[in-house]
C-alpha cells in the first residue's frame, strides 16, 4: 500500500470516529422525555398522582405511544394524517381526565393554559 492510499484509509477512519458521537447525539427523540414512562412520571410529579393512578395514565400513554405508531405507518397524507393525529390525542387526554381527581384535573387544566400561553407568547415574539 503506497502512502497516498494509506493516507486516505486513515482519514477515512477518522472521519468515521468523529461522525460517531454526532449522530448517537441526535439520537431517537422518544428515547428520553417524551417515552410513555416519563411523561407518566411527569404527570405524577406534577399532579401527585398516587400509584394506582401513575399505573393507569402510563398505560394510556403507552396504548396512545402504539395508536401514534400505527396512524404513522399509514402514510397518509399530512393533512389527514394531522387531522387523525388530533383526534387521537383529544380521545387520550380524556381518557387520562378520567384517572384524575377535581382538584387533579383543575391543577393540570390550569397547566395546559399557562403552556399554550406561553406557546402563543413565543408566537408573537417571532
Amino acid at each position: 500500500m503506497n502512502i497516498k492510499s494509506s493516507l486516505s484509509v486513515i482519514l477515512g477512519a477518522v472521519s468515521l470516529v468523529l461522525a460517531v458521537p454526532a449522530v448517537q447525539a441526535h439520537g431517537d427523540h422518544s428515547a428520553g422525555g417524551n417515552t410513555p414512562e416519563a411523561r407518566a412520571n411527569r404527570l405524577e410529579e406534577a399532579l401527585g398522582l398516587s400509584e394506582e393512578q401513575a399505573k393507569k395514565v402510563e398505560a394510556v400513554y403507552v396504548e396512545e405511544a402504539a395508536a401514534i405508531t400505527a396512524l404513522k405507518e399509514k402514510k397518509l397524507e399530512p393533512k389527514v394524517q394531522r387531522e387523525e393525529m388530533k383526534t387521537l390525542r383529544t380521545a387520550f387526554q380524556v381518557k387520562v381526565k378520567a384517572v384524575l381527581t377535581a382538584e387533579q384535573l383543575a391543577k393540570l387544566e390550569a397547566q395546559m393554559k399557562e403552556r399554550a400561553a406561553a406557546r402563543e407568547a413565543a408566537e408573537a415574539a417571532k
